[in-house]
């Protein structure tokens, strides 16, 4: 789907999740930072659509990414 839709922050936040399911940490990383990247415009297209970064926090299918070092760096928590 990515290929089918580039510029689609879903899709790529949906194949995070699939690659964090495989253990797959450095590519789930990297979807997800396009993801949200690609969601913010979106956002302002459409409102009612979901801010991904919320979401990814209360996310269960990121509750282990959340844990590993790659995620903690590219996606640091505010103090």
């Amino acid at each position: 789907m990515t290929q089918l839709a580039p510029d689609v922050s879903e899709t790529w936040y949906n194949l995070a999740a699939v690659q964090s399911h495989l253990g797959e940490t450095v590519q789930a990383v990297e979807s997800l930072k396009k993801a949200l990247a690609l969601n913010p415009s979106e956002l302002k297209q459409n409102p009612q659509m979901v801010n991904l970064r919320e979401h990814v926090k209360t996310d269960p299918n990121f509750e282990p990414l959340r844990q590993t070092p790659e995620f903690k760096a590219a996606f640091p928590t505010k103090p």
